[in-house]
């Protein structure tokens, strides 16, 4: 591994405080206009800023034909997904139909992540015909199934998609849509802000529905619920699913968090830690770190209509068993998902396969867990700069899931090689597909082969704008804490502020929750403390003691208020020339 990871770029002056931070980040990130000065005007924006509902293509499509099942009384099935999103997104429409008591009761089917995978299936749709249900809604899936519309059809379910991956398209560029009822998709039309999760596609389908059923003015107790419920789970989601911190992603996060420590989704406050709750100040990482991984340690382990109970779940002391077992489920996910990283990291440079000439890693292992390969594929690609595709066993052959940095299409990579697929789909940053077990061996090159397509230049570093320069005393100053919270929720496409603090020296180093890397430093003015520099512990024979190094980082207050902030390191750069672990 040869630090620094990143391409540092900086047009930043070296300033004596953090004064000006703000607005030179909103105006450095591209973020000028009068519509984001009223988005970053404050961590919380109004809700008013958000699009109207129905400008999301086929929103009051799919709202008019739940409507007509509803006043038709079919027996109605909501279709989600095994992670956060598709949970929370199942959740929003459950309780919706809670909310406007409808009967008969709709249902809830989340497949099972390894022995299922991902998407509708027809298995599935025969289980649910023979279970009187006459009409499905998909959530967080549905848009490329094209084949398994067509057997809803024969069966006689009605069919409702929404769904935000990839839509499948024909050679010449044309759309290719299954064939169903309606269709909710951010890809489609002239949809104002598509970069969207699943929940807050449920979301604007919810609201649509509110408005076909009750009128323009809704009672006073369902918008109460889309302000205390749906938008929390939809804000869960948002984060969860890694979409970009800006236009109303930020809004519907924003207000998410002003209102989960006492959202009327039980479950969720199961979720939020004894620490969090004391704060004062909830913030993303919350979700990001706490509640997100917790929802999706169920269906990486065993099945995720566990987190769907608790999401959908009343009674507090049952809450409080369900959401403790959702814990326990994630301490295991966390130990399995090291392991499989130190493994897979092993075997990747046992065969090479983060040298230089190599443009991706590929690798399979039938002793890997399905569930938890996104996450250790996230870990490689982060640290070997280049897209990762793993796979482990299930009874029906291969299950892989990839990621890969910012600029490569993973999902365009997996379409190269569609012919190996059973099935495949996701976006550009994260993908997966199931293959026959004879077809692993001849994947492998062509995958290679696609993602050099791309990278015509080779593994590249990846770009880091640096958004100020300021000594280790300065970051650390009360003063400048909440000057970057103004400026949250962070999240993917709108990050922390990347801070340059150079003249670093290492004291002692120390290991941090199995994963991290604690240092305790001091610069050139003698000024002491300790940087955290997270999933960085094998590298901790670099920081002798004495080595000096500049870093980049943020500030983050702790979630406990006894304590100082802590600075969290993204990437460093050594005095010396020795890069290299």
């Amino acid at each position: 591994m040869e630090f620094p990871r990143y391409q540092w770029h900086s047009t930043a002056p070296a300033r004596d405080s953090a004064t000006g931070l703000r607005e030179r980040v909103i105006r450095c990130r591209g973020l000028a206009g009068e519509r984001n000065a009223q988005l970053f005007a404050t961590p919380q924006p109004p809700l008013a800023l958000m699009h109207d509902p129905g400008s999301l293509h086929g929103a009051d499509n799919v709202a008019r034909v739940l409507d007509r099942w509803i006043t038709q009384g079919k027996r109605i099935a909501v279709y989600g997904d095994y992670d956060a999103d598709g949970i929370c997104a199942t959740a929003i429409l459950i309780r919706l139909f809670r909310e406007l008591k409808v009967q008969p009761s709709p249902i809830a089917y989340i497949p099972h992540r390894v022995i299922e995978g991902y998407g509708l299936h027809n298995e599935a749709l025969d289980d649910l015909r023979a279970r009187d249900i006459e009409a499905v809604i998909t959530v967080d899936c549905g848009g490329s199934s094209i084949e398994e519309a067509l057997h809803a059809q024969e069966l006689g379910i009605e069919l409702a998609i929404t769904d935000h991956h990839r839509l499948r398209y024909d050679g010449d560029g044309n759309v290719q849509l299954p064939q169903c009822q309606a269709i909710a998709h951010p890809e489609l039309g002239d949809t104002p802000f598509r970069p969207i999760c699943a929940a807050m596609v449920a979301l604007k389908v919810a609201k649509r529905l509110i408005r076909i059923r009750t009128g323009d003015q809704p009672p006073q107790v369902l918008r109460q619920w889309i302000v205390n419920e749906a938008i929390p789970l939809a804000a869960v989601a948002t984060i969860a699913d890694v979409m970009p911190m800006i236009d109303e992603n930020r809004i519907v996060v924003g207000s998410g968090l002003a209102v989960l420590k006492n959202t009327t989704v039980l479950g969720l406050r199961c979720l939020i830690p004894s620490a969090a709750l004391a704060s004062p100040i909830m913030d993303a990482s919350v979700i990001g770190f706490q509640i997100a991984p917790r929802l999706n340690a169920a269906g990486r382990l065993e099945h995720a209509t566990q987190a769907l109970d608790l999401l959908l779940n009343e009674n507090p002391a049952e809450c409080k068993n369900m959401a403790a077992k959702l814990d326990e489920l994630n301490e295991k996910r966390k130990q399995n998902a090291k392991d499989m990283v130190d493994v897979a990291r092993a075997k990747a440079i046992a065969a090479s396969l983060n040298a230089e000439d190599r443009c991706a890693i590929v690798m399979a292992d039938k002793s890997w867990n399905p569930g938890i390969l996104g996450l250790a594929a996230g870990r490689l690609s982060e640290e070997f700069t280049r897209p990762v595709m793993l796979f482990g066993a299930s009874d029906s052959g291969w299950k892989g899931s990839g990621r890969a940095p910012v600029g490569f299409d993973l999902h365009e990579c997996l379409t190269n090689c569609a012919k190996f697929f059973t099935n495949f789909g996701g976006h550009a940053a994260a993908a997966g597909g199931s293959m026959n077990f004879d077809q692993f061996e001849a994947f492998a090159p062509r995958f290679e082969s696609a993602a050099k397509m791309q990278m015509r230049d080779g593994v590249q570093k990846p770009a880091l704008e640096i958004d100020a320069e300021l000594s280790y005393g300065n970051v650390k100053d009360k003063k400048t804490i909440p000057i970057i919270q103004s400026l949250g929720p962070f999240g993917q496409g709108f990050a922390d502020p990347n801070i340059l603090m150079r003249g670093f020296q290492v004291l002692r180093t120390d290991i941090l929750a199995g994963t991290g890397l604690k240092l305790l430093v001091q610069d050139d003015t003698g000024a002491k403390g300790e940087l955290i520099f997270w999933h960085n512990a094998q590298y901790r024979n670099l920081f002798t003691p004495g080595r000096r190094f500049d870093a980049v980082g943020c500030p983050k207050p702790s979630s406990n208020p006894r304590f100082p902030p802590s600075i969290h390191v993204k990437d460093v750069r050594f005095h010396d020339n020795s890069t290299t672990a």
